[in-house]
């Protein structure tokens, strides 16, 4: 029902398995038992290591600017994102919501929605009392439209058509009818609804309005934070030509994000994420072709700049950390990735430390924005 960032989708999908920075449990021995590889099974990585084979990286990459680089800093906190916070809160309490006027556009409204295709009801597309707000795009297209200028309590239609590359093929392109009804429109923050969405903790508006800024900066901040070692990566990825690409590697990368699917019973990755044939394999190969350039990038500065992991390294990296992902022991947790791939991956956080040492931060960052 909900419209799907497909480019973002497939793109998370394929970070899971070729990630640079992430381990997974997957030990026998593992606390979860749904990831561990069964007694009669060979554990065997996800993770293909390039760097076994490969005498120097100069070869693969022309490398640009890394020494004086910037990076933006861009972290603000919207309006709509202070108001969507307050709507969550105020959800899960008792309130008289609005009934007196008119869906609008920007309204918050609790929605009772049930599809019909060809008169029958499709899996996923009934909900009750669910919070939407209205031109956020949360929907597939025409469906907020829809909701405009009905009045709360009455029962109404909502004909739209699902997209072409819709994730669900039973569905993609079809016409469908939602039999809706809106149970009430959220009031606006006031003094009375903050009390209300806070058990009597924040008394104002005023008060909710800035707790609510305040946590959601912090986090924007804190995601920047985990996120800056990646954003210098990538500008010296930018600033760099990957020459070429270790043999077999761009293959392996997409066949390991194939099997994971295929494990969980998707053949036709494609279409589950709700692309053409052609269209999946020019995103997902062009993703590919990115992690790998960036982690040849790294590689080739770790080279110039004499960056290595050491065994003792490793060991500490092992013993300290095997438990945080789910293995039984420092053994295991290298049976399973290999040493190569574990040091790759340690390899690339010293880079990005390094290059942060160098980095000039551009902070453009702005409270909140209308």
């Amino acid at each position: 029902m909900k419209k799907v960032n497909l480019l973002k989708l497939v793109s998370m999908l394929l970070a899971v398995i070729i990630s640079s920075f992430i381990f997974s449990a997957c030990d026998n021995n593992s606390a979860t038992g749904s990831s561990a590889p069964t007694a009669t099974t060979e554990p065997e990585s996800s993770y293909i290591p390039v760097t076994e084979a490969i005498d120097s990286y100069k070869e693969y990459v022309k490398l640009g600017e890394y020494k004086n680089i910037s990076i933006v800093k861009d972290v603000e906190v919207t309006e709509d994102e202070i108001f969507s916070e307050y709507v969550e809160m105020l959800s899960e309490q008792d309130f008289t919501g609005v009934t007196d006027r008119a869906v609008k556009e920007g309204d918050a409204v609790s929605i009772d929605y049930c599809g019909y295709l060809d008169g029958v009801k499709f899996a996923g597309g009934e909900a009750s009392d669910y919070t939407l707000i209205i031109g956020s795009g949360t929907f597939i297209p025409g469906f907020e439209d829809a909701c405009i200028g009905i009045m709360p309590g009455k029962d109404f239609d909502i004909n739209v058509t699902f997209p072409e590359n819709y994730g669900q093929s039973d569905l993609a392109g079809k016409a469908v009818v939602f039999k809706s009804k809106i149970n009430l429109i959220f009031p606006e923050l006031s003094d009375e609804t903050a009390n209300i969405a806070t058990e009597g903790e924040y008394t104002t508006a005023e008060s909710l309005y800035n707790f609510i800024k305040d946590g959601l900066y912090e986090a924007e901040e804190s995601e920047w934070e985990n996120n800056k070692a990646d954003m210098a990566v990538e500008t010296v990825y930018n600033n760099s030509e990957i020459l070429k690409y270790p043999d077999g590697a761009i293959e392996t990368y997409i066949e390991k994000l194939e099997e994971s699917y295929r494990n969980q019973g998707i053949d036709n990755v494609a279409a589950y994420v709700g692309l053409s044939q052609e269209e999946y394999e020019k995103q997902v190969t062009e993703m590919a072709e990115t992690e790998m350039g960036m982690r040849l990038v790294c590689f080739r500065i770790a080279e110039i700049e004499k960056i290595e992991v050491t065994d003792d390294e490793l060991t500490e990296f092992t013993t300290g950390n095997y438990a945080v992902y789910g293995f039984s022991s420092a053994e295991k947790f290298i049976e399973y990735y290999t040493e190569e791939y574990i040091k790759e991956t340690l390899l690339m956080e010293e880079v990005s430390t390094y290059l942060l040492g160098n980095v000039t931060i551009e902070d453009v960052s702005a409270e909140t924005v209308n």
